[in-house]
C-alpha cells in the first residue's frame, strides 16, 4: 500500500514537471482588444489595427451617433504625429433622415482585402457598424501607408440585415 502511494506521488510530480516544461515550450498567442467606449451615448471612440503582427500603431476612430460621422486618423510612427486622416457619413450608408435618432453599435474586426487594381492597400481590419432603427450592418475599409497623408476615404465594403427596419 505504501509502495502505491509513492508511486502515485511520483507519477503526479513527473505530470506537474512534464506540464510546466510544455507550457514554457508552447509558442504563445498574443491576445489583442480593440476598445469601444461610450461617452452617454453621444459617441464611441476605438481603435482598429491596421496591419497584421506588425510594429504600426492602430489607427483611432470616432463615430458621432448625432450626425452619423465617422472621423479617424492614423499615426506615423517616425514621425509621432498623425499623418493620415479619414471621414465618411454613415449615418447616409444607413438610409437615416436626419431627424430620427440612430442607435450605432461599433466593433473592428480582420478583413485581410487585397488592393484592387493597383490602388491604395487597405488595412488589414475593418470597422463594423450596425444601426438597430434600419436594421443593418455595414462593413467598412480604409487604406493605410506609413507615408500616407492627406484624408482618405472611407470604402463601404458590405451590407446585411441583421433584423428587419424599424418605422419611426
Amino acid at each position: 500500500m505504501q509502495h502505491t502511494r509513492s508511486a502515485s506521488f511520483v507519477w503526479l510530480a513527473v505530470g506537474a514537471v512534464f506540464g510546466l516544461a510544455v507550457s514554457f515550450f508552447w509558442p504563445q498567442e498574443s491576445v489583442e482588444a480593440t476598445t469601444d467606449r461610450d461617452a452617454g451615448g453621444k459617441f464611441a471612440i476605438f481603435t482598429c489595427p491596421v496591419q497584421e503582427l506588425s510594429a504600426q500603431p492602430d489607427a483611432v476612430f470616432v463615430l458621432d451617433f448625432s450626425t452619423g460621422r465617422l472621423t479617424g486618423a492614423a499615426m506615423n510612427p517616425q514621425s509621432g504625429t498623425f499623418t493620415q486622416f479619414y471621414q465618411r457619413n454613415v449615418a447616409a450608408d444607413f438610409n437615416l433622415s436626419p431627424e430620427m435618432a440612430a442607435k450605432y453599435v461599433v466593433t473592428t474586426g480582420q478583413l485581410n482585402l487585397s488592393s484592387r487594381g493597383g490602388g491604395a492597400i487597405p488595412a488589414k481590419n475593418g470597422i463594423f457598424i450596425a444601426e438597430l432603427t434600419s436594421g443593418l450592418v455595414n462593413c467598412y475599409s480604409f487604406p493605410y501607408q506609413t507615408n500616407g497623408s492627406g484624408i482618405s476615404p472611407i470604402v463601404a465594403q458590405a451590407q446585411f440585415p441583421f433584423r428587419q427596419a424599424m418605422n419611426p
